[in-house]
């Protein structure tokens, strides 16, 4: 992997050469697109970081999504298996996760496309996606580009134009932060109604106690 490494910065960390990742997403599009029938297509992932983005790339794209936290064994190659299917291309968002999946692929003669970190197993893998396989955001960018790029090909959407599909939407959302988002939205809003509610309140005790100086003022 280190012929698509830019850099490593101060704090260790590889940097990706973005020309890189963006060449081998147009190579694995024009892969994809050259397919007759997307059906014929699994994409896997294995981890809850990614599993938004396949389904959302499948659902666009009209590949199989396979976004199981767990690899059916002989899915590939085991024709007694009730799962048993005969794809012409696989997909894999982590070769270490979905190892299973790529080995199988390998017994088959399944070509096989993986996005892959600095520390990924490259064996079995046709095409290598350079990419950061382990946050949702990097995740769901390459799969939006990716859909974008097959839709392009097969002439549903035109090259020069807007996609009106946010990358958001291929985005994992994690459950437990939108409901703690959610309540600090409603603890906000009742502070807000609350503080409202007192100061109408004080005004209109302002206007009772003034109202009442002046009718002692005139009796006096």
């Amino acid at each position: 992997m280190n012929r698509y490494v830019e850099k490593k910065n101060a704090a260790g960390n590889y940097i990706f050469n973005l020309r890189e990742t963006y060449n081998k997403i147009k190579l694995a599009a024009r892969v994809i697109a050259s397919i007759p029938n997307l059906n014929d297509v699994i994409v896997v992932c294995s981890k809850t970081e990614g599993q938004r983005a396949v389904y959302k790339f499948g659902h666009y794209t009209g590949t199989k999504a396979v976004s199981s936290s767990r690899w059916i064994p002989g899915k590939l190659t085991n024709q007694n298996t009730g799962k048993f299917e005969e794809p012409r291309l696989l997909i894999v968002t982590d070769p270490r996760v979905d190892h299973q999946a790529v080995v199988e692929a390998s017994y088959v003669n399944i070509p096989c496309i993986a996005i892959c970190n600095t520390d990924a197993p490259l064996q079995f893998v046709d095409i290598v996606i350079p990419a950061n396989n382990r946050i949702s955001s990097s995740i769901s960018m390459i799969y939006w580009m990716l859909a974008r790029e097959v839709l392009t090909l097969r002439g549903q959407i035109k090259a020069n134009s807007e996609w009106d599909v946010m990358v958001d939407l291929f985005l994992a959302r994690d459950i437990e932060t939108i409901v703690a988002q959610q309540q600090q939205l409603k603890n906000e809003e009742e502070a807000n109604k609350k503080e409202k509610e007192e100061g109408v309140q004080q005004q209109k005790f302002g206007q009772g106690v003034t109202g009442t100086a002046q009718e002692g003022g005139e009796d006096w």
